[in-house]
């Protein structure tokens, strides 16, 4: 049986309301998209299943029902940090705490569990000499108006009786900002682009901004390039360095942040050329990346930041939480307890000159021999050996359209998801045979793709751009080729498109949240 983290309540967010969405969908009750809320629909698909199997119909969850969806309570967290964080998270309720400062409400359920396993991963740092965790958790500086975490010493005490006297102390803090100051910058959303409303000053003319490469704000902070001139020699220094790092390095990390965000096609867009455009992208497709440089900016150039700058104000300033304080003490506990029984390096958190570790690769191989497709996920992993994406997919057109054929392997939680997925009108009607990579030809195309970012189609919703990186598929932009959902795929046929990789609106929505910013897909037939 698959473990969640808790029984899902009412008004909860998280991947144990996820996973009880896509049981109850197998299953056929309708309940609009898996979003790992559980609201009113959610509410009501239960009840019509506990009618079914003669339970009264009160639309709650319940050890009964969780046995018959085929789930279970876990027993003990996982030695796995990316699974245990994520269930820490759920475990709190914190998904569920609104800010009122801005009247922001409440966040992305992701953002807590990327913003908590970061915090792990540089907590551990810390007592391995990390330079990064060493350099954000010196001790306080002499100028309020460059160290923000002087600056917001007296309210973190405050709120959370942390009074900031160790380095862990002062790491936990400065994480307690960053969590305000996502919220006031982005509502949390990893994704979130330059702010329009400079364009018009919000009708003051003095205001007026007009975007460029360098002052183009992005990502969860709204951080911006041109803080390198704000900043220390020594910060300026690290924060580069932390730049041509991300650059080499995807962001493992982007699949937990982009749970229950919504990114656009105007947040997508960059500004400018060179460095700063760079900057931008990067904000946006590795929070790792972000967090790592904000951080480093808050501890010398504080008022880059408007919510940092008015500090205490209720409408403008960001709010410190106890509830993130008491969340990262958690986290805390389950690294100190788990680093006395494995001293080794845990995290399969993607970092520099690293590769994803073997084991986690051999047991997706594993998986894929059980379905036949161990050959072409080999493929992929030669492909690309130094990738350290966590999610991977095949698309199998030997199969019919009728069947299962798109398979995404899950290296961290060791598992494999199956679903419908389209071929191409002029590829074929049961079965697709004909492959094209001319534009125009209406036929799909076979061959490795690498995944990029999301945009919001017109006709189509949220959808997936894909670039085809082989000879036969070297057309996939010029053709518009993209993942997107449609509903004329369905639990039993898949339909047939102009080309693309269409998938079922029920699925689509964590379909791209796992290939999203960097996975590799490979289309094959024998």
């Amino acid at each position: 049986m698959k473990t969640i983290s808790i029984i899902p309540s009412f008004g909860d967010k998280g991947q144990h309301v996820e996973a009880v969405q896509i049981k109850l969908t197998e299953l056929g009750y309708s309940l609009g998209n898996i979003d790992g809320a559980y609201g009113n629909q959610t509410k009501n698909a239960i009840r019509s299943f506990r009618d079914a199997h003669n339970l009264d119909g009160n639309g709650q969850l319940d050890a009964a029902v969780l046995k018959l969806l085929g789930l279970t309570v876990e027993k003990e967290l996982s030695d796995d940090p990316f699974v245990a964080i994520p269930s820490l998270v759920d475990r709190t309720g914190i998904s569920k705490t609104r800010w009122e400062n801005g009247n922001r409400g409440q966040a992305p359920y992701g953002f807590y569990y990327g913003m908590g396993l970061l915090y792990a991963n540089l907590y551990e740092g810390l007592k391995k000499g990390d330079r990064v965790a060493l350099d954000i958790s010196k001790p306080l500086g002499d100028k309020r108006d460059k160290d923000a975490l002087l600056r917001f010493k007296e309210l973190i005490s405050k709120e959370t009786a942390n009074e900031l006297g160790t380095a862990e102390d002062r790491l936990r803090g400065l994480f307690v900002m960053l969590f305000g100051l996502g919220l006031m910058e982005s509502n949390g959303k990893h994704c979130c682009g330059w702010d329009r409303g400079k364009l018009t000053g919000r009708g003051d003319p003095t205001k007026i901004k007009v975007p460029t490469a360098e002052n183009s704000e992005a990502g969860l902070f709204q951080t911006s390039y041109d803080i390198l001139e704000a900043v220390s020699a020594s910060g300026r220094k690290l924060m580069l360095e932390i730049f041509g790092k991300y650059q080499l390095s995807q962001d493992g990390t982007i699949a937990l942040f982009a749970k229950g965000a919504h990114c656009s096609l105007q947040d997508a867009e960059n500004y400018g050329e060179g460095e700063g455009k760079v900057f931008q992208y990067l904000s946006k497709t590795s929070p790792a990346f972000s967090v790592e440089f904000t951080a480093v900016g808050l501890r010398s150039a504080a008022r880059h930041w408007n919510p940092i700058r008015n500090v205490g104000d209720h409408e403008d300033g960001l709010q410190i939480k106890k509830e993130c304080d008491d969340l990262l003490k958690d986290i805390q506990a389950y690294v100190d307890q788990y680093l006395d029984a494995e001293p080794q390096n845990m995290w399969a958190l993607p970092t520099l000159g690293t590769t994803q570790s073997d084991p986690l690769k051999q047991q997706a191989l594993a998986l894929a021999k059980e379905i036949g497709q161990k050959h072409q996920l080999q493929e992929l992993f030669d492909f690309d050996p130094k990738s350290k994406a966590n999610y991977w997919a095949i698309v199998d057109y030997n199969k019919p359209r009728t069947e299962k054929r798109l398979f995404i392997f899950d290296l961290q939680n060791k598992e494999v998801k199956s679903y419908m997925v389209s071929h191409a009108k002029n590829s074929g009607d049961l079965y697709a045979t004909e492959f094209s990579n001319e534009i125009g030809s209406n036929k799909s195309c076979l061959g490795i793709f690498k995944t990029g970012k999301t945009y919001i189609s017109d006709k189509n919703g949220r959808s997936l751009y894909l670039d085809g990186l082989q000879e036969t598929n070297s057309h996939t932009r010029e053709r518009y080729i993209v993942l997107h959902p449609g509903e004329y795929v369905t639990d039993k046929n898949a339909g047939r498109s102009l080309g693309c990789f269409v998938v079922s609106p029920v699925y689509v929505r964590e379909v791209i949240d796992h290939l999203q910013g960097g996975s590799y897909l490979l289309a094959w037939r024998s």
